[in-house]
């Protein structure tokens, strides 16, 4: 026997976008018939054809009308086609694994197996063959799209690899009719249909169908014998031949017009020779159409009874009843088992399986993907319980509706309705807007209650760490490696660093700081910045050098993008390039926790999002920043000495010896990760108990004044010449301040308005009398002062 092993398992493409779906699952059998839809979304079927070619007489008549007779609905039609083609079965196995691997399982993997021979002339010569077809279709997948598809399939089943590793029959492998079976009518043949009982149930919707559709039929209908006894059959098949049935075939046939037989007895005679089962309402349907009843008609007594049979709610039967996008809408959102919400500004709203929202944006997709998922499994049931009731109208029109689904036009209806029965107008509002909760993937902080707990939908969580927490516990040897590492770079600042920066837990109004981190390249704040970032993962975000430049409340995508972050940092600041002065400004009305309107580029005004700071803030700078004289500014600002330089050899005292593998060790350990979460989350709870208010170390006060002093020659020169006595009587007008701070400073730039604020800011009292403005309770020093020459220069 030969084969053709050179093709053996090929993909079948649909075309872009199309697949194949069997009406019902009770149609998957040798005469199904297959609908083709048309679906902008995803593939939901995947094909292939094990295809070999053998010599002419390989299979006997005898073999070729088995075979085709077989499918693989049944066990025993798989274990026909498996015992023929040997290396079928671990083919469509690994075939299976790779496709639950690879795409959506909504309701898990089903195959199909089909087989047919017969006679193929190949080739140019037309060579006569015997061709093999065995065709398995898997279906209950989901892929994204048609390319995936096809990727998938070029990566697994028409990889060389795949071929070679399942080849077609080689010789002598097909098993022969009848061989190795011990009973060959079992293994081939379908059971014997089983007759139905007599006695048997009778769902009370099928016989109001069966008389509401008798009573469209003419008067005239059954005056003839053979109208009179098929009407007989179809009661008695609907109603399994009950009373119930005979009831109304005596009383449909009194109505008829000229009819003698009305004697009840009649009927009993005759109703015990009917056998139930050879017509049902099939039949009747046909009737009625070939008596010219309206199909409206028809439909509607199909339809108004319906629902008596349907197990599938109330929804379904008013969808099925009067089919349109407002029914179709109230239908989805009542089964459809994933939570939606709409907004006007940010458009749809998807909860995950995790709890948190997702956003879609205006025209999601998904939405054809959550319809197709909710109601098709629906239609399919009820398509197999009108077939149970032999209702093939209903069953007609519920495949009709079935058709329809995810279509763009019905898409766009249904997008209309469920936007306004699902809007949230305070779900942009509510989303990430609790302060109290840092979010991981699978659970959440909550720093009120001090504890980890599930995330809940009402907890309105988009933005998580982007990693989960797990089941880590605090662990007191990580926790001593950790304080060890974040030591040697901090040193006496360390505690002050941890409790300021676990305000990123609750970044509220109690904290409005920000903190400039002040050391030459190589001190380790890259490195710490690096792994803040890694701890609160997608709660933090850096900041571009250039933020503040714009003004607050406009246009301005990268402040948005800050939106109810924990973590900011601007890394490595340099001010001579940056203009960090003039970026500092538009901090003071974030940091007061005050509400700015922003919006993204391309937005409309009505568009803009409230937003407020939500985070620590931090800036990374080699050399201390210029951020000029501005007291709100000053007040705010905390400076974060970083003492140390890590080099190869350290020679002075404030140098330490570099560790090339620190960043690595702290960004690739994922205890240190979670252990430093812990940590922060303790020194928040220490922070509360100390109301918010840190006592600065030595080192901090000392980098935080010297910053202070390079920032403000008008203080420094003050301070240096000038007591403050508090006395009402020590008086110096503005405009004598002026002229001295010109004459030993040399700096004609700066205006009396400029020095008048530096002073003020420095809590210094001013009066106006009737000739100036005077500041009260300063006096020049009596020692000669020293000149204030060249340390200052231009205030800005």
């Amino acid at each position: 026997m030969a084969s053709n092993p050179d093709k053996t398992f090929l993909t079948q493409s649909m075309g872009d976008w199309k697949y194949r779906v069997f009406d019902s699952p009770d149609d998957v059998d040798g005469d199904a018939h297959l609908t083709e839809y048309i679906v902008e979304n995803s593939p939901r079927r995947f094909y292939v054809d094990f295809e070999d070619y053998f010599e002419p007489g390989t299979f006997s008549p005898e073999d070729i009308a088995r075979i085709n007779e077989t499918d693989g609905k049944t066990t025993t039609g798989e274990l026909q086609i498996y015992r023929e083609f040997p290396t079928l079965h671990d083919g469509i196995m690994e075939l299976q694994d790779a496709l639950q691997a690879e795409t959506d399982m909504p309701f898990g993997i089903m195959t199909y197996i089909g087989v047919n021979i017969r006679d193929y002339a190949k080739g140019k010569d037309k060579k006569p063959m015997q061709k093999v077809s065995v065709h398995v279709i898997f279906y209950g997948v989901y892929f994204k799209d048609h390319a995936s598809m096809e990727v998938f399939a070029k990566r697994t089943v028409q990889s060389k690899e795949f071929q070679e590793k399942y080849p077609a029959n080689e010789p002598g492998l097909v098993i022969p009719r009848g061989k190795d079976f011990e009973n060959e009518k079992e293994v081939v043949c379908e059971p014997e249909p089983v007759k139905k009982s007599r006695t048997a149930t009778t769902s009370t919707g099928s016989l109001g169908l069966l008389e509401g559709l008798l009573n469209l039929l003419p008067d005239t209908y059954c005056v003839k014998y053979d109208q009179w006894f098929r009407i007989g059959c179809i009661c008695a098949s609907v109603s399994d031949g009950s009373d119930e049935g005979l009831a109304i075939w005596a009383n449909k046939s009194r109505q008829a017009k000229g009819y003698e037989r009305t004697e009840d007895d009649v009927y009993a005679e005759k109703w015990k020779d009917i056998t139930p089962g050879k017509v049902n309402l099939g039949t009747l349907y046909k009737i009625l159409s070939s008596s010219r009843v309206k199909k409206e008609a028809i439909r509607a007594v199909t339809l108004q009874h319906c629902g008596n049979h349907l197990s599938l709610g109330t929804e379904f039967h008013n969808m099925v009843e009067e089919w349109n996008d407002h029914n179709i809408a109230m239908c989805f959102k009542a089964h459809c088992k994933t939570q939606f919400k709409f907004s006007l500004v940010s458009g749809w709203w998807r909860l995950t399986d995790n709890n948190t929202w997702h956003n879609d944006g205006m025209a999601p997709h998904f939405i054809r993907t959550a319809l197709l998922e909710t109601l098709h499994p629906m239609f399919e049931q009820a398509i197999i319980e009108a077939k149970k009731d032999n209702n093939s109208e209903l069953a007609t029109i519920l495949k009709a509706h079935r058709r329809n689904l995810g279509n763009n036009k019905m898409i766009k209806g249904i997008y209309e309705f469920l936007s306004e029965y699902l809007s949230d107008l305070d779900i942009d509002t509510k989303i990430d807007a609790n302060p109290n909760l840092t979010a991981f993937d699978d659970c959440l902080y909550d720093c009120e209650a001090d504890a980890f707990r599930p995330i809940t939908a009402d907890d309105y969580i988009s933005t998580t760490c982007g990693y989960a927490f797990g089941e880590y516990k605090h662990s007191e040897e990580t926790r001593a490696e950790l304080l060890e590492l974040l030591g040697g770079i901090l040193g006496s600042s360390l505690d002050y660093f941890l409790l300021t920066q676990s305000a990123a837990l609750c970044a509220t109004k109690f904290m409005s700081d920000f903190y400039i981190w002040v050391g030459n390249g190589g001190n380790g704040k890259g490195v710490i910045n690096e792994f803040l970032t890694l701890v609160f993962g997608k709660s933090a975000a850096p900041a571009p050098p250039g933020l503040f430049h714009k003004v607050l409340d406009s246009k301005n995508p990268e402040l948005l993008k800050l939106r109810n972050k924990r973590y900011v940092s601007i890394p490595d600041s340099e001010p001579e390039r940056d203009g960090t002065a003039s970026r500092l400004g538009g901090l003071v009305k974030l940091l007061d926790s005050d509400e700015i309107l922003v919006r993204d580029n391309y937005a409309r005004s009505k568009d803009m999002v409230s937003m407020k700071a939500t985070f620590v803030f931090n800036i990374l700078c080699n050399d201390v920043p210029e951020v000029g004289t501005d007291g709100g500014i000053q007040r705010r600002m905390k400076v974060i000495p970083f003492p140390y330089k890590f080099v190869d050899e350290p020679t002075l005292p404030h140098e330490k010896p570099k560790d090339p593998t620190l960043k690595r060790r702290l960004s690739d350990n994922d205890k240190y990760k979670k252990e430093m979460f812990i940590l922060l989350t303790e020194k928040y709870q220490e922070l509360v108990s100390k109301r918010y208010t840190v006592a600065m170390p030595d080192s901090v006060m000392t980098a935080t004044r010297d910053v202070e002093e390079e920032n403000n020659p008008v203080k420094t020169w003050f301070l240096a010449k000038y007591d403050i006595t508090g006395n009402d009587a020590h008086r110096v007008s503005i405009r004598d301040l002026h002229d001295a701070y010109g004459v030993d400073t040399g700096d004609r730039r700066t205006t009396n308005r400029q020095l008048s604020k530096v002073l003020s800011d420095m809590m210094l009292q001013k009066k106006k009398t009737k000739t100036c403005s005077v500041f009260v309770g300063i006096r020049e020093k009596p020692a000669e002062p020293e000149v204030f020459g060249g340390a200052g220069g231009t205030l800005h």
